[in-house]
């Protein structure tokens, strides 16, 4: 087995995840390559102290973590509605604002339903006249 810097093996190794072949190979390189060895070396004392600092702390990691879980989903979850109800009320204010605009008319506009209405109802003329005149006067033409 060739020593090119590859270290993942070492992990491999220590885990007990080689292959009856692989781990024979590995062990002979071991025994010729300083560096292989120190590195399995230090990673079996990291790993020990981990061991140690656990026993003694009598730290439940796995509680801290799903701890730390369930905190972030909940500050995700709460932000998600946060931004549903902000999209929401946008979206129904828009909707709301649109459906109750006023409709700004032209005067060509405002003459030529004048002349409609008076085609439509001549004996009612003048008081059509005033109403579109108003509503004229309203628009500021």
């Amino acid at each position: 087995m060739k020593c090119e810097g590859k270290y993942e093996i070492i992990s491999l190794y220590l885990d007990d995840m080689l292959d009856e072949k692989t781990r024979k190979d590995f062990e002979k390189h071991l025994k010729k390559c300083n560096q292989c060895a120190n590195i399995l070396k230090d990673y079996r004392s990291i790993h020990e102290g981990l061991r140690t600092i656990y026993k003694e702390d009598n730290v439940d990691v796995r509680y801290d973590v799903t701890e730390k879980i369930y905190t972030k989903q909940k500050r995700i979850q709460r932000a998600v509605q946060v931004a549903s109800v902000v999209l929401f009320l946008t979206i129904g204010f828009f909707i709301g604002s649109s459906q109750m605009t006023s409709k700004v008319v032209s005067k060509k506009e405002i003459l030529k339903e004048v002349k409609e209405a008076q085609k439509v109802e001549q004996s009612d003329q003048g008081l059509l006249e005033e109403n579109i005149k108003g509503r004229y006067e309203k628009v500021g033409f």
